[in-house]
Formats: structure tokens, sequence, C-alpha cells
């Protein structure tokens, strides 16, 4: 029977202006458990349309959230997958083509209140082991940088090969 974690974080400002920077990722080490993400909520105070992808590597991580016990919701203990939380990349993990999802997270008043979004997935997204989910800007900006937000993620794991 699987187990359910969430793990959460907060990203920093990056400075970056290109299309499709790196927010965080869901990375899962393990070479013999997939996971499956059922939800992934963030915040922040910028208007911007983030999208969902997969990643492929798992780039060059500047802060690495590790999730324990604490992080289980059924009192399983850590995750066996070793499934870690990264954020503020200083090179970007590579991220898959052909699997994308945008959603546009701002307010109407521009940037006068905090924006929060929160994708649920029914069937779930299987991240194979040595694999990722990543949440990352769409497009290139130029008046500000990749802005600082909190982001979680829930998923399942115990799913073999």
């Amino acid at each position: 029977m699987p187990g359910t974690y969430s793990v959460a974080g907060r990203t920093v400002s990056t400075g970056a202006t290109s299309a499709n920077q790196a927010s965080a990722t869901l990375w899962n080490p393990s070479s013999t458990k997939r996971i499956i993400v059922w939800e992934i909520g963030w915040s922040t105070q910028a208007l911007f349309v983030m999208g969902i992808s997969r990643t492929t590597t798992r780039g060059t991580v500047g802060t690495t959230i590790t999730p324990d016990a604490d992080n289980s919701w059924d009192n399983r203990g850590a995750p066996e997958s070793g499934a870690v939380l990264d954020t503020n990349y200083s090179a970007e993990p590579t991220k898959a083509a052909k699997f994308a999802l945008s959603i546009y997270t701002g307010s109407l008043i521009a940037q006068q209140s905090a924006t929060m979004a929160v994708m649920l997935f029914k069937k779930g997204i299987l991240v194979k082991p040595g694999n990722g989910l990543c949440v990352h800007r769409i497009h290139a900006i130029t008046t500000a940088s990749n802005p600082i937000g909190d982001i979680y993620f829930v998923w399942d794991e115990g799913y073999p090969l």
C-alpha cells in the first residue's frame, strides 16, 4: 500500500529573465521506486505564467529540502524513494520535451496581493526513478527576475517497477 508525503519550500529571486526558468523540482533519485504526484501548489506576489515539465537531469541545485518522517501523512517514516525538493538552480535541470502544462498565476489588480495556484491531478503524474517534475516560468521576462515564492508537492510512493 502506498504512502502519502508532502514537502514545501521557498524559491529565491534568481535575476534570470529567460524562458522556462526552473523554480522548483520534486526529484526522484530512486533506482527502483516510482512516485505519483497528486498536487502542486505555489504562491507568489508576481504575475506570470507557470508550467510543469518532467525533468531527466537534476541540474545544479542551490537548495534541497529533504523530507523525513514528519512529511508522511500516514506515519510511515521517511520516503523510501528518497524524493527531495530542489530549488534555486545555478544550472537548470533538463526538461523533457512534449509534456508541459501552463497555468496563469496572477491577480487582476497587478501585484497588490499574493496569488496562489493549486493544481490537482485526478489521475496523478507518474515520476519515474531518476527523473523529476519541475515547476517553471513559461515566458521570458524583461522587467523582473524569477520571483520569490512558496511551493509544495504532494505525492504517493511505494510503486515498484
